[in-house]
């Protein structure tokens, strides 16, 4: 699968021209969509692509652009996230997938871990909600919920974003107030069903081998509700780390919670191997980087392929 994923890292490398080249019919469509008719009628187009491991996968334009012209998630940072799953998720493991979106994390996490795993995966926007949902229809090892993960388990205020904006749906919207698609059009804020890490894993019995944790600036209330899980154990956590320019409040109480149980952080590099930092934001500064998924540890598992 390894060499299956430098598909994506090629097509995300390459030039606008060398994308257009390479598939020209399909970055006519979905760029002509993003740029041109999107930004009339901001209503968000259905369509199916096969991702970089051969599995069907639904997903709305123009949100999922890279997933639909490369087959896989193109950041350098998500790049380099599904190189470390690939090489520590195997089969018979146990997966939470903590903000989905549509579930591209999810589907690669339950290829890897087989019949034999499980992947409990977590989206509380209902349009991203509605499109995971689709995704695994009939996959028998995941099992998805559109609540939100936090601290606790009453209601909480959730904003969500149209389209373009949706990954950047959550219940902190801070960072984003200064944006200038902010101001154009405000989210639609709602109240939903709230659950927390140490709730699931002490009503189901679920053990997560690893946790993915991308809820853009809840981050701290995603730890704290599964202070007794994370202490007692010792799953993975990956945490999407955002820089200090993009109002990391949340991401750093969470860090100082993780460091407080004996957490160790650790960067991916570009094999999907991992190596302790001491100083997250720094590393971010000196790679150009304004987000980085981290690799918290308490015990290198030592699990690679």
């Amino acid at each position: 699968m390894l060499k299956l994923l430098e598909k994506v890292e090629r097509r995300a490398d390459t030039t606008k021209f060398g994308r257009l080249w390479m598939q020209p019919l399909k970055y006519i469509y979905a760029i002509g969509f993003r740029e041109l008719l999107y930004k009339i009628s901001h209503k968000q187009k259905i369509v199916s692509t096969t991702l970089f491991f051969g599995r069907k996968m639904t997903i709305a334009l123009p949100a999922a652009t890279d997933i639909y012209l490369t087959g896989g998630k193109s950041h350098p940072s998500e790049i380099r996230l599904a190189r470390f799953l690939i090489k520590n998720l195997h089969a018979g493991d146990s997966f939470m997938d903590i903000g989905a979106h549509y579930g591209y994390f999810t589907l690669l996490a339950a290829e890897l871990v087989g019949h034999s795993g499980m992947v409990r995966s977590f989206e509380p926007a209902s349009d991203s909600f509605n499109i995971l949902s689709r995704n695994v229809a009939g996959r028998n090892n995941i099992t998805v919920f559109p609540v939100a993960v936090s601290d606790g388990v009453a209601n909480v205020v959730f904003y969500e974003f149209e389209n373009m904006q949706s990954e950047y749906n959550s219940m902190e919207i801070g960072q984003f107030e200064n944006e200038g698609w902010f101001k154009r059009k405000a989210p639609r804020k709602v109240s939903i069903a709230a659950t927390g890490i140490d709730r699931v894993t002490g009503e189901t019995g679920f053990m997560p081998d690893i946790i993915k944790v991308d809820v853009e600036g809840a981050e701290d209330k995603v730890v704290l509700g599964g202070q007794s899980f994370l202490q007692s154990h010792a799953p993975v956590i990956i945490l999407e780390y955002l820089a200090v320019t993009r109002h990391n409040e949340a991401h750093q109480k969470a860090v100082a919670l993780l460091r407080s149980w004996g957490y160790v952080p650790h960067v991916i590099n570009k094999v999907g191997e991992i190596t302790p930092v001491s100083d997250i934001e720094n590393n971010l500064k000196i790679n150009g980087l304004n987000s980085d998924n981290i690799v918290f540890l308490k015990t290198v598992p030592g699990r690679t392929e």
